[in-house]
């Protein structure tokens, strides 16, 4: 097993992190942190999993896979929420109208 194609797999994964934190800090509005925040996820849920096959231990893909659904669903709700918020604020503003 090569692990050279691990460790440069790694590396690569820290850096799209680490670019995606700095998208982040300078994103203007909220709806492309809310990409960036899932984005975020879906790259630690990659480096857990490499990192996991890497060392052995296949516990640590079992928990970036529970973290990765918890994103999905997370980001579902949040979805749900602005859409709430949005859609009433909408409707209030066509009767006030």
């Amino acid at each position: 097993m090569n692990f050279t194609v691990f460790t440069f797999g790694l590396y690569a994964i820290l850096i799209a992190f680490l670019a995606f934190v700095i998208m982040l800090l300078r994103a203007k509005n909220i709806m492309e942190r809310i990409i960036l925040v899932n984005t975020l996820g879906t790259v630690s849920v990659l480096f857990i999993a490499i990192h996991g096959y890497w060392t052995g231990r296949p516990d640590f893909l079992d928990n970036s896979l529970t973290i990765c659904v918890l994103s999905i669903v997370g980001m579902l709700a949040f979805n749900q929420l602005i859409r709430h918020f949005v859609v009433n604020k909408d409707q209030n503003r066509k009767e006030e109208d």
